[in-house]
């Protein structure tokens, strides 16, 4: 038996490979370009291009029909198309190389997709400040939990860190872009949140008229955007 074709330990599901054009991006999770432009998105994507495809599977959920309610389609068992719960990086990376990604697909609600998703991200080794801020946000503005605190519960999360990115994600896009793929940390996350509810104009116009390409971290960024002019 191919090794594509073996069990998945997970819910009964199994691995495959299938065209990376015919999967949609998460709802919740969903990434924004910067994620694809960095020297971290660069080295998985020269990874994959070096194995032929994707070596790690990307989870995926039965998604659905036009004008089906995602949760009413799974517990009626209608066929539906497939959304990315997790490992959007990875079908990027194959989609852009024109390769069949390799993925896990299972039936599963739209509760479960996102407690997977939140999960996936919260496990992660490094802080993701930005993808995490917007299933908070969606999650609470959705109307899916009625207060942040059982939001929290809802995805194994720290209150105070639910708080500080639901804070974090009500932020300009101009101020995440500003970013870019560099890493942002808590501390940072504060101050800008603390700026912003003092100084709004000034964190906007800075973001809109700054160059950060020239920035190699997170620090010099913040300087920029907070920079008082004369």
């Amino acid at each position: 038996m191919d090794w594509r074709s073996k069990p998945a330990y997970r819910n009964g599901s199994t691995m495959h490979q299938i065209d990376s054009k015919s999967i949609e991006p998460s709802r919740w999770n969903y990434p924004d370009e910067c994620e694809f432009q960095g020297e971290r998105f660069r080295r998985l994507k020269a990874s994959i291009e070096s194995w032929g495809g994707n070596l790690q599977p990307i989870q995926l959920r039965h998604g659905t029909e036009p004008g089906i309610d995602r949760d009413t389609a799974v517990a009626t068992g209608k066929h539906f198309e497939s959304e990315i719960v997790f490992g959007h990086a990875r079908h990027r990376a194959c989609l852009e190389l024109g390769l069949p990604v390799l993925i896990m697909s299972d039936r599963m609600s739209d509760l479960d997709a996102l407690q997977m998703s939140a999960m996936e991200l919260h496990g992660d080794h490094r802080w993701r400040p930005w993808r995490l801020a917007r299933i908070v946000r969606c999650s609470l503005d959705s109307g899916r939990f009625p207060t942040l605190r059982t939001l929290a519960t809802s995805l194994s999360m720290d209150l105070s860190e639910t708080k500080l990115l639901y804070e974090l994600g009500q932020l300009p896009e101009s101020v995440r872009l500003a970013y870019g793929d560099l890493d942002l940390n808590p501390t940072h996350a504060k101050k800008l949140i603390e700026i912003h509810s003092k100084r709004p104009h000034l964190l906007v116009a800075n973001a809109a008229s700054q160059s950060f390409r020239s920035c190699k971290s997170a620090s010099s960024v913040l300087a920029l955007l907070t920079q008082v002019r004369a």
